[in-house]
């Protein structure tokens, strides 16, 4: 059985668009297997960055660690990204664990922009779930 895991593609020459893409795979899977649909987001917007994550285990620490690190893409991806560029967030979900995989990241999203503080992990403020789908 595969192990929780994660990945971040980011444009080769491209410029930073402002969208991040999150593709949330199936249970058993492995980011490889995220490849084919990758390359498409990859042709469709040539700037953004795109986020493969796969979960094997609900509410555990490995899934909370992937959402940690695919919120921190993006948010440098947005403080990189071109001047005046909108923050867009795409998010393509595969089954039963890329839908347990959406929970735990609503989760965290939400507990980030809520705490008064910026969150020090973040290159930037984290903008509401809403504002940015």
């Amino acid at each position: 059985s595969s192990m929780n895991d994660v990945s971040c593609d980011t444009p080769e020459e491209a410029e930073l668009s402002g969208v991040i893409v999150f593709l949330l795979g199936w249970g058993g899977g492995k980011v490889e297997d995220l490849d084919d649909i990758a390359a498409l987001y990859r042709q469709l917007y040539p700037g953004s960055v795109i986020v493969r994550l796969t979960c094997n285990a609900r509410a555990s620490f490995g899934l909370r660690c992937e959402c940690a690190y695919a919120m921190k893409a993006a948010s440098l991806a947005w403080a990189k990204a071109a001047q005046g560029a909108t923050p867009k967030l795409l998010v393509h979900l595969f089954s039963n664990a890329g839908f347990m995989t959406w929970t735990e990241m609503l989760q965290s999203w939400d507990a980030v922009c809520s705490s008064q503080r910026r969150h020090p992990g973040l290159a930037g403020p984290l903008p509401r779930m809403a504002d940015v789908l």
